[in-house]
């Protein structure tokens, strides 16, 4: 990979030097942040009372960064939370934080 993806560190024992992808943890970073916003939305489903199988429109508010981030991962978030839309905002109330950032996570129930 490009060195600018790369980070080493030497190994306690002075035997070598680890070289870490740092592009590959990024994508590791999404994931798990992707996971993270499945888990809350589920949360709000339960909130408001959803039953199960109900369909939702959901509205994220997160970051340029975590946007940029968990898009990749929209239609895993959409088959995990049954959401037939999702709406990128910003500038709506924070419902919650992620990894230290304010999001705004809203459901809606498909009439």
């Amino acid at each position: 990979g490009d060195t600018e993806s790369m980070a080493s560190s030497a190994l306690a024992d002075g035997q070598g030097i680890v070289l870490l992808d740092i592009a590959l943890t990024d994508a590791l970073l999404a994931e798990g942040a992707a996971r993270d916003i499945v888990r809350m939305v589920q949360q709000a489903r339960r909130e408001k009372g959803l039953a199960v199988s109900d369909r939702i429109v959901l509205t994220l508010g997160l970051t340029a960064h975590q946007q940029a981030q968990v898009s990749q991962f929209e239609a895993y978030i959409a088959s995990e939370t049954l959401a037939q839309l999702i709406s990128w905002v910003s500038d709506l109330e924070p419902t919650g934080e992620l990894d230290g950032n304010p999001v705004h996570i809203g459901v809606d129930q498909v009439r």
